[in-house]
């Protein structure tokens, strides 16, 4: 007689009773197992920013975000490279969200996020931001300009600004 224990309850086969101590029973405790430890580890709070989704696909866009996506002056959507594979092999020469030409040089894309910058946009005001700090869209690197655009962004509730606020300010 077998005594009865935490390690071999009644209508639990022991370890050395060979009889259905495998098979699809257990192939789908193990997934069941696997689906509760992955729900569990996606609640926990490590989730990925709505923010880093396409607005056409809704797919996430892969890390680096900067490799994998490309943000539009017209409309400040970061679109991800294969919608905009997509809409050039269709023979569309704008933006994949919002259709608008694409702007002839750097005078025009300033022009372009400049309209969204007087409309209050946070993310056009950051993004302005960026192209002084770094000196691009054929604008002079103007660090306090950043700084005060950055500022701007950040009480319009926008989080990289936030971000690049702390690096200056720490650095």
């Amino acid at each position: 007689m077998k005594p009865v224990g935490p390690d071999n309850a009644v209508g639990k086969p022991s370890q050395d009773d060979g009889a259905s101590a495998g098979g699809a029973d257990d192939d789908d405790d193990r997934s069941a197992e696997a689906a509760r430890y992955s729900e569990l580890l996606l609640n926990k709070g490590h989730e990925r920013w709505e923010g880093d989704r396409c607005p056409i696909c809704f797919l996430f866009i892969g890390f680096p975000v900067g490799n994998h996506a490309k943000i539009k002056g017209c409309c400040m959507k970061l679109v991800c490279k294969g919608c905009i594979l997509a809409e050039r092999q269709r023979g569309l020469s704008g933006c994949p969200f919002c259709r608008t030409q694409r702007p002839s040089g750097h005078a025009s894309a300033v022009a372009m996020i400049q309209k969204r910058v007087d409309k209050g946009d946070a993310e056009a005001i950051f993004h302005l931001g960026n192209a002084y700090f770094h000196g691009e869209l054929g604008l002079t690197k103007d660090v306090p300009r950043a700084v005060v655009l950055w500022t701007e962004a950040a009480e319009l509730g926008s989080v990289e600004a936030h971000y690049s606020l702390g690096i200056e300010y720490y650095y």
